[in-house]
């Protein structure tokens, strides 16, 4: 399995991620991803910090775009059972918070952030 097939980043840009979820380890506060896509990146990140991460999505794709957003409606939609899959392969900690931003904020209980990737 290459990590890159379960995300839109560029390699050089998931090595950035790494070292910066890294660095944020030991700091008070969860970590949060918002807009999961394949879990690529959620899994780079909890790898990285030995951290369970909290995820944020629809995974029915992107809302009804405004006159200002440039992508579609449904982009970057995703299966749930997908991306679970992937990251109990790599046994990663998660949660999931399966909705829309800023809706799944109400009920997550988190209050402080040491790391987020958007």
């Amino acid at each position: 399995m290459y990590l890159e097939d379960y995300t839109l980043l560029t390699n050089d840009r998931l090595q950035i991620i790494k070292k910066l979820a890294n660095e944020c380890k030991d700091l008070e506060g969860e970590f949060i991803e918002m807009g999961v896509y394949r879990g690529g990146a959620a899994l780079a990140i909890a790898k990285s910090s030995n951290r369970m991460i909290h995820l944020f999505d629809s995974f029915k794709g992107l809302p009804k775009p405004t006159e200002i957003d440039k992508h579609k409606e449904g982009q970057f939609n995703e299966n749930r059972q997908n991306v679970e899959k992937v990251l109990m392969l790599f046994k990663v900690k998660y949660e999931i918070h399966e909705g829309f931003i800023p809706d799944t904020f109400k009920d997550c209980n988190i209050d402080k952030v040491a790391f987020a990737h958007v």
